[in-house]
């Protein structure tokens, strides 16, 4: 199939807080139905509905996120979950709340307990403490669709400067080692300890590569990233 994944943002399933994200109320109001028929074609298509939620400081109630891992349950869908973040870090808000630690708690136990959260117990832990952490960016290269290389990873290129950009278009080299070389000679290698972003799709695939053998034993680990 030409599609392995399908990935639909949703922080919430009461209206008023998609309504505070300036939906319109008619879009809202049939999103979670338009999810559920999405989810039931997955075996017939052969590819994975995955929901990702950003938690916010307006939002850090356990009840309505235990609403939404019901939703996936019942639905088949797999949820991710990572903090609100401006100029890719997490909001001060966040940083300094009880109410967001108590809840990264909540959802640890609730992933223990086979809730269909996707991504391991360590990021889990990593988005609660907010700790920094060895980053491999280029372990999940993200290539745009005119052939742009973003180097070394979404953040850094889209705040451009010195530390990266995407300038380095893989149509112009003749194999993907020319063009990661050129990329590495324009901007330097690539950092290897970051404390900005916490987003899962950078994070999870560090993680496991600093500590692959106990992340591979966790439930929900890189495995789940697989479609089936």
């Amino acid at each position: 199939p030409l599609l392995n994944r399908l990935i639909i943002s949703l922080d919430s399933l009461n209206p008023a807080d998609l309504a505070a994200l300036n939906l319109p109320a008619a879009y809202a109001a049939s999103l979670p139905e338009t999810i559920r028929h999405a989810a039931a074609l997955q075996k017939e298509h052969g590819f994975r509905l995955l929901l990702n939620a950003v938690i916010t400081p307006q939002n850090l109630q356990p009840q309505g996120y235990d609403q939404l891992l019901q939703f996936c349950a019942e639905n088949n869908i797999r949820v991710s979950f990572s903090p609100q973040s401006f100029n890719n870090l997490p909001v001060y808000e966040l940083t300094v709340s009880p109410a967001y630690h108590s809840l990264l708690q909540h959802l640890l136990r609730r992933k223990r307990e086979g809730a269909p959260i996707l991504g391991s117990p360590a990021y889990l832990q990593t988005m609660q403490t907010l700790q920094p952490y060895n980053c491999y960016p280029t372990l999940i290269p993200r290539i745009l669709p005119n052939g742009d290389l973003e180097y070394p990873c979404r953040p850094i290129a889209k705040a451009g400067g010195e530390q990266g950009g995407h300038e380095i278009n893989l149509l112009q080299y003749p194999s993907w080692q020319a063009a990661w070389d050129a990329a590495q000679k324009r901007y330097g290698e690539a950092p290897s300890a970051c404390n900005s972003c916490f987003q899962q799709c950078y994070a999870e695939p560090s993680l496991m590569q600093a500590h692959p053998l106990q992340n591979l034993s966790q439930p929900g680990s890189l495995s789940t990233y697989a479609p089936g």
